[in-house]
């Protein structure tokens, strides 16, 4: 072989040396980036984490103030912005009357909330009488209900409840109650943002901090009239159902009267989302909580802690946690 052709193999061995250890250190480099990438994104969530758990703790010490305070201009809030030396959180606070029970046994509720997806009365009467056939427990089928033996009867089968419903989401194993009427449509919220598992006997809820879809349903609004009463609340507070009615067009106001109060309760949610500084980071965090006044100031109920993918919920309150 020519010595020529012997350099040129070795150049090319050499150069193919040299790729190859280029895409090695190129790959070290990846990995050593996402590594760092990582540690930093589990760092600053849990940065995130604690903000949103400071968030909370602040938000109960300011409505505590508030509720305490005897100054006549001092009104209670509901949506709170803090500014940390880190990062940011908001809060929102939700009265515990602010949705309606999925296992509420009031026929009369029902029936409303149901207007807001179905236009035929009788067909409401039938979706009513199932959710009570659901939840009792017996197998005696009420006039336009149906028990287990209808439910086994369907592909694939499965019995009634015969209970309380163990999570909102079951309800959409009752005969009638469709994935639209549940998860909603462009023009109507769902029953997922309407319904929770509290206080199964509630039957009035508050005008200041209920969702769209509640005022939808219950005073007969168009979606662009409760647009309007969710921003007049980031203004001012009604203290009085009665105020609603002088503020904006209400087409139901003996619905108003019937369904509705101002909350001044003990017993409320507070949701915090916490962001870093620079960082995609963020937290949401949740406690329940009784408000006891004196020295003890509060009792938590329940605590919840949100990944990452589920902290959006707090944009899907639509933005109706406004001043009260």
């Amino acid at each position: 072989m020519r010595p020529s052709n012997q350099r040129g193999n070795i150049l090319i061995s050499v150069l193919w040396v040299i790729v190859t250890m280029a895409i090695i250190v190129l790959g070290l480099s990846y990995e050593s980036r996402s590594d760092m990438e990582r540690t930093r994104m589990m760092r600053d969530r849990a940065r995130a984490y604690w903000l949103a758990r400071a968030a909370v703790e602040r938000v109960k010490y300011d409505y505590a103030a508030l509720r305490q305070s005897q100054n006549e201009e001092d009104v209670l809030v509901t949506r709170y912005q803090y500014d940390f030396e880190n990062g940011s959180a908001e809060a929102v606070v939700r009265s515990n009357s602010s949705l309606m029970s999925v296992n509420s046994t009031n026929r009369e509720l029902w029936l409303q909330l149901l207007k807001l997806y179905v236009e035929d009365e009788s067909e409401r009467d039938m979706i009513v009488d199932a959710i009570l056939d659901w939840r009792d427990q017996d197998d005696l089928t009420r006039l336009n209900g149906c028990e287990t033996d209808y439910y086994m009867s369907l592909t694939p089968p499965y019995p009634a409840r015969n209970g309380a419903f163990y999570s909102v989401e079951e309800i959409m194993l009752v005969r009638g109650i469709t994935e639209a009427m549940f998860y909603g449509s462009w023009d109507k919220p769902g029953m997922i943002e309407m319904l929770d598992l509290n206080r199964q006997n509630l039957s009035r809820f508050d005008i200041n901090t209920c969702p769209k879809g509640i005022l939808m349903a219950f005073l007969e609004m168009t979606s662009e009239e409760a647009d309007e009463l969710i921003a007049l609340r980031r203004e001012q507070y009604f203290g009085n159902i009665n105020d609603v009615a002088t503020a904006v067009t209400v087409n139901n106001e003996e619905n108003l009267q019937k369904f509705f109060m101002s909350f001044r309760g003990s017993t409320f949610t507070i949701k915090a989302t916490a962001y870093v500084d620079g960082s995609p980071a963020r937290y949401t965090v949740e406690d329940t909580v009784s408000y006891k006044g004196g020295g003890t100031f509060y009792r938590n109920l329940s605590h919840k802690d949100f990944s990452l993918e589920h902290v959006d919920e707090m944009d899907q309150l639509d933005n109706e946690e406004t001043d009260l």
